[in-house]
């Protein structure tokens, strides 16, 4: 629970979340023009500031951004007797045949033009408002880079995208798409010309919000994806970004000794985070879906005297189960498995029959899954990087980590690598975060070199350029919906690598998302992606 002027964003988020649950399905919101007055103060500002955030926070729930990692090589949904089938959805996911009329799509692109258009709104408020407000400039530079956030999710996802920058667009407005090209660079133009007039601070007042450190995460990204997305490298670019961000280690930010704190019920303090979604399990709308109530068995619930239920659905693919170091202390960090017990930690929980055939056995998480159409009742390591509270309500009270110190110690390293620079140094910063996880009698033997970092390592059973650096990634950051972006990026493996019942299609337009077939109804100045059926 969380900051961000809290009382404020708490007072409006239920409001602002009722009104996103309610959009049509078929409804893309470009602008939102129902209020005809302008504010009257600064603190009308600030109540006006509170969805530009809190817009973030239905990524996360039931069928929006996050379920989209699933196309990776981490995580499945695999079809449990009658449930999870959902209309073979996420079994297109895995596969790679997914189609445009798949819901998570749509809904991605409604979420992500909303934020955009609340971030409109309130630049153009701002703009012209005849309030004398003192930092309206900051204000304003914030919500841009926010903006600009959101159009970093939608070009990794759909790649050629409009972009909508202004509030005041006509009636029934219709953009056209853009090139990937023109996104990336509005993207960066955006942050570029206004990070300056950020916040440098990180403390209660800025956490949550698009200070500069935030921002240049964004930035640091859209470098380093630069190459995989429109074929123009800026590793050096990325670089620079980092190197300052980096400058703040021991001051601003710090790597944590313990690794769960990061995800615990109360991680708004934690000093490696550097961009977090508060959230607030009092608040609607405050979803962490993919935590725990996704992937636990219902069986489960009275451990943690849930008022909300287990799903039994996501788990680990098993290819990637497999690819750990069994002294990595982050698997059982990150993924729950084995027999699994009542409150009491003695009387071992059985299944309950969700799967016929299976009533009365032991409820065992196990790493394989017997196949993605047919799986069994306890197949697969569960979801457990999140701390599950006593008590937990269908909302959540852990604030959502996306942006971390160690990923920019991470992206330098790969920016190191793909330049020629110092691999020794780029293996020294992964080690630096790597560390924690080994118990210190093993360590020395658990520590990278240059050489590891610079040779071919088999990714998803393909030799890959700078590979071990991108499963290094995967076991730091799993599940925190960085995945599909690594595994493009290194060499395309996420069309060419092989994971469990996934086979690679080898077809690069899978390197998007198609434009959803709703918004292509609805908006005829769109065109659909490349390879996709309109």
């Amino acid at each position: 629970m969380k900051s961000l002027n809290n009382k404020i964003i708490l007072i409006v988020l239920a409001g602002i979340l009722s009104l996103i649950s309610c959009t049509d399905l078929d409804e893309t919101v470009y602008s939102k023009m129902a209020e005809s007055t302008f504010y009257k103060n600064e603190n009308d500002f600030m109540e006006a500031l509170a969805p530009v955030y809190a817009d973030f926070r239905i990524l996360f729930d039931w069928q929006r951004w996050w379920d989209l990692q699933e196309t990776a090589d981490i995580i499945m949904t695999p079809t449990r007797g009658s449930n999870w089938y959902d209309g073979g959805v996420y079994q297109r996911y895995h596969k790679h045949t997914w189609d445009p009329s798949d819901v998570h799509f749509n809904w991605f692109w409604i979420d992500a033009y909303a934020g955009i258009a609340d971030c409109n709104k309130f630049i153009y408020q701002l703009e012209h408002t005849s309030v004398d407000i003192p930092n309206k400039g900051k204000y304003i530079a914030e919500v841009k880079c926010v903006r600009a956030f959101w159009y970093y999710l939608l070009c990794d996802a759909f790649g050629n995208i409009p972009i909508v920058d202004r509030y005041d667009v006509p009636d029934n407005y219709m953009p056209e798409n853009q090139p990937r090209t023109k996104v990336v660079r509005f993207i960066i133009d955006e942050i570029k010309t206004n990070i300056d007039s950020l916040s440098t601070e990180n403390n209660t007042a800025t956490y949550g919000r698009m200070n500069r450190w935030a921002a240049l995460f964004v930035l640091a990204k859209t470098y380093l994806n630069a190459e995989a997305w429109i074929g123009e490298a800026k590793y050096d670019s990325c670089l620079q970004v980092c190197d300052e961000i980096l400058a703040q280690e021991g001051k601003l930010f710090s790597l944590t000794n313990d690794y769960p704190s990061m995800f615990s019920l109360n991680n708004e303090g934690n000093k490696e985070a550097i961009f977090n979604i508060p959230m607030d399990e009092k608040v609607p709308g405050c979803y962490l879906y993919m935590a725990f109530r996704k992937t636990l068995h219902p069986a489960e619930i009275p451990v943690y005297q849930s008022q909300s239920r287990f799903d039994n659905g996501a788990c680990a693919t098993p290819s990637f189960i497999d690819t750990w170091d069994p002294d990595d202390k982050r698997l059982a960090w990150t993924f729950v498995f084995g027999q699994r017990y009542a409150a009491d930690g003695v009387t071992p929980l059985k299944c309950t029959g969700l799967v016929p055939g299976w009533a009365g056995k032991p409820l065992i998480y196990t790493k394989e899954v017997a196949s993605l159409e047919a799986a069994g009742e306890p197949d697969g390591y569960r979801f457990h990087k999140y701390e599950v509270k006593k008590g937990t309500l269908i909302t959540s009270d852990n604030d959502y980590v996306w942006f971390r110190l160690a990923y920019v110690k991470y992206m330098k390293a790969e920016c190191l690598l793909r330049t020629g620079g110092d691999a020794q140094l780029a293996a020294d910063l992964v080690n630096s975060v790597r560390k924690r996880a080994f118990d210190a009698a093993v360590w020395p033997s658990k520590m990278l070199t240059a050489a590891d970092l610079l040779a071919d390592y088999p990714v998803n059973g393909v030799p890959v350029k700078f590979g071990r650096l991108c499963m290094e990634y995967a076991w730091e950051f799993a599940l925190e919906g960085h995945r599909r972006e690594e595994v493009i990026r290194f060499d395309k493996n996420f069309i060419h690598g092989t994971w469990t019942f996934h086979v690679p299609t080898h077809d690069e337009n899978k390197l998007i998302f198609p434009i959803p077939r709703d918004q292509l109804l609805v908006n005829p100045n769109l065109r659909q992606n490349p390879g996709y059926p309109n």
